[in-house]
């Protein structure tokens, strides 16, 4: 899965031209996501990417103290990984394609 990082975060700033705070942002979330999935110190492998893992990395985001907006960025970059694994091959089918985005409250003026 960590190779698979690699060729899409290289896929994001060759084809989509994304900021490198952008593919910060990204690598940092999904990356806290594999690291969820194997423990400390272990590898993971490519079925270890589930829903069931990404809904876990999302609660452990809000136990921490993380913002709807910062929640919501990570699974946008869950998405796009778990869309970029299947059309690799990597994983069968896009766990992340069901997730829903968590909900935003509205900034007074």
């Amino acid at each position: 899965m960590r190779d698979a990082l690699t060729a899409f975060l290289s896929e994001l700033a060759a084809e989509r031209r994304a900021s490198p705070h952008t593919l910060a942002a990204y690598r940092r979330d999904v990356t806290r996501a594999l690291d969820l999935a194997a423990g400390p110190g272990r590898a993971v492998p490519p079925p270890a990417w589930t829903r069931e893992l990404l809904e876990r990395a999302l609660h452990e985001l809000y136990r921490s103290g993380h913002a709807p907006s910062s929640a919501a960025r990570a699974l946008a970059a869950w998405r796009s990984f778990s869309r970029f694994c299947a059309r690799r091959g990597v994983i069968a089918a896009d766990p992340a394609r069901a997730l829903p985005f968590p909900k935003r409250g509205r900034r007074l003026p």
